[in-house]
């Protein structure tokens, strides 16, 4: 039988209780508690900890306060070595285990730590061990563990060992941190589990590291010294698990330059360019920790708009961009339909692709479209309408009950309402559709997504498939992506949402970061990195939008044939 310890926490800590091996432990205000808590926030009989086969459970006996462990209240609960139990609204302790353990097994134990290794591939497969010292994780440069991508925050958790074990702490971060899929403060945590820090999964493992006991126990004092000091290096571990994508300085840069983009598309009368530019700014400012994530206020938005203003050159720095950005939102046409394009210049498939790059800042006048790209997108119209065309007849009336709502969604957040297609590709607007890798509804969210984005997905509940709550999902999924990629790269973010935002981080290594056109920059340098189900989503995708937008003209009106 294993043996366990009540650790007491705070300023005031006494000594630590033990706690029976067979039995139980009474926790109370009672002096003859076998645990007597000397808070009058506590009840004269509290909780009880008592030994349950092999391991130990903690019940509370009615208590007026409530027993707590790591944070949530509980009526009864199996404990863990490692968590933290709570007695009211002050009295904390740390339930410790010492498992009985052969000696061979000590042997090999000295030998190991525990460790994180990133689950997907593409953010690198090594082995971070943690030593004795505390290692944190987050986006900043300082931390040990870097993660350079927004939707993890600056120092987002710490990793610590105790008792052999792997313990993962929360440090107030944005997106929360994730053991198994449940949201956590603190937690200890064993080989095979998963922590996700946002979004981002680890699986916990253990890495080879001789201790100085292990060293001993295998002999040799020569060895003691020269693994010491390898081991040394990996007590505090500094690994960056990808080039950083992004800097702070780089996304307050690139505000600065959609603010700029936004006053000359203005000037120039057009709107949705102005606009869009706006939105990135904002996107922008938030990644460069000047705006809050989770709620902009209008004088907060001012002040930042401000703030960078300032940067800009002398005939700009004057001008109210604020005020400016809030006579086009107030003048934005309210619409369930894209309007017909303003000037007929080229083929019906350069007039509706101009439009979209427009809701992107991109303004074909001044950035011409790559011949490549037109081509690409002028095949897939073709496929769309000729090869596939009884597809997308039964895509388009699935479609008629969601369009204008996930359009009004994504109006509401700032994203481009084209972003409303993307089902068309996914899931032909099936609501209840799964794929053979476990995605799910329009959005084709996977279970650890969609629980990132607030979704519910148990044995019982699978919010995927209902379309408001997938749609929201979708949006700030979305928002995180085009973030995560920068202005005008959407290309980038249409196909993470095929490929997975790390493995188009690693791909657009080596490719300027100011670049209008990064996506067709990687596939023109064709290195091998974006597979061909990639390189062809984002066509696709336009393809799709301009099928959709355009139905009449293509023949898919409410009766036409498949």
């Amino acid at each position: 039988m294993s043996a366990a310890t009540l650790l007491p926490l705070g300023p005031t800590a006494g000594a630590p209780t033990r706690v029976p091996e067979m039995g139980s432990l009474s926790i109370g205000r009672e002096r003859d508690s076998d645990l007597a808590l000397l808070d009058p926030t506590t009840s004269r009989e509290h909780a009880v900890l008592e030994s349950v086969g092999e391991g130990w459970m903690i019940r509370d006996v009615g208590s007026g306060n409530g027993t707590f462990v790591n944070g949530r209240r509980i009526t009864s609960r199996t404990l863990r070595g490692g968590e933290v139990l709570r007695f009211g609204p002050h009295l904390q302790y740390r339930f410790l285990v010492e498992r009985d353990v052969a000696p061979w097994k000590r042997v090999l134990r000295s030998f190991v730590q525990p460790g994180i290794v990133a689950r997907d591939p593409a953010l690198g497969a090594k082995r971070v061990a943690i030593g004795a010292h505390p290692a944190l994780v987050g986006r900043s440069p300082k931390a040990d563990v870097v993660i350079p991508l927004p939707q993890v925050s600056d120092i987002h958790a710490r990793l610590e060992t105790r008792d052999g074990r792997l313990i993962v702490v929360d440090q107030k971060s944005r997106n929360g941190t994730h053991v198994n899929g449940e949201t956590i403060r603190e937690r200890a945590v064993d080989p095979d589990d998963e922590i996700a820090f946002g979004d981002v999964a680890f699986d916990v493992v253990t890495t080879w590291h001789p201790s100085s006991r292990g060293i001993v126990l295998g002999g040799g004092i020569v060895a003691l010294v020269a693994l010491a000091i390898v081991g040394q290096a990996l007590m505090k571990p500094q690994v960056a698990l990808t080039e950083s994508l992004w800097t702070r300085a780089m996304y307050l840069e690139q505000a600065e330059q959609s603010l700029v983009d936004a006053l000359s598309a203005y000037d120039r009368r057009g709107a949705d360019v102005a606009r869009a530019q706006f939105d990135i700014a904002i996107r922008s400012l938030i990644a460069a920790d000047r705006l809050r994530p989770d709620r902009q206020s209008n004088p907060e938005v001012a002040a930042a708009f401000e703030e960078v203003g300032k940067r800009l050159s002398d005939d700009l720095a004057g001008r109210d961009l604020f005020r400016i950005y809030q006579s086009l939102i107030a003048t934005e046409q309210r619409r369930d339909e894209p309007p017909p394009p303003a000037v007929a210049v080229g083929t019906i498939v350069e007039q509706e692709l101009a439009m979209i790059l427009a809701e992107f800042g991109i303004d074909v006048a001044t950035q011409p479209i790559p011949p490549a790209l037109l081509a690409e997108v002028e095949h897939f119209v073709e496929f769309w309408t000729n090869d596939m065309r009884g597809y997308t007849v039964r895509a388009r009336q699935r479609a008629a009950p969601h369009l204008g709502s996930i359009r009004r969604e994504f109006r509401a957040n700032h994203l481009p309402e084209v972003f409303a297609y993307l089902p068309f590709v996914e899931s032909g607007y099936r609501e209840t559709i799964a794929s053979p890798a476990g995605a799910m509804g329009l959005w084709q969210f996977m279970p650890a997504t969609g629980r990132k984005y607030g979704l519910q997905v148990t044995d019982t509940i699978d919010d995927r498939t209902d379309p408001v709550l997938a749609t929201r999902a979708a949006c700030r999924y979305i928002n995180d992506l085009l973030t995560t990629f920068g202005a005008n790269a959407f290309m980038c973010a249409v196909a993470a949402y095929n490929k997975g935002e790390y493995g188009m981080v690693t791909c657009l290594r080596g490719v300027s970061w100011k670049s209008k056109w990064k996506f067709w920059d990687m596939v023109e340098k064709n290195d091998g990195c974006l597979k061909k189900e990639t390189i062809e989503y984002v066509p696709k995708f336009l393809a799709a939008a301009i099928v959709m937008r355009r139905a009449d003209h293509y023949g898919f009106g409410e009766d036409a044939p498949e």
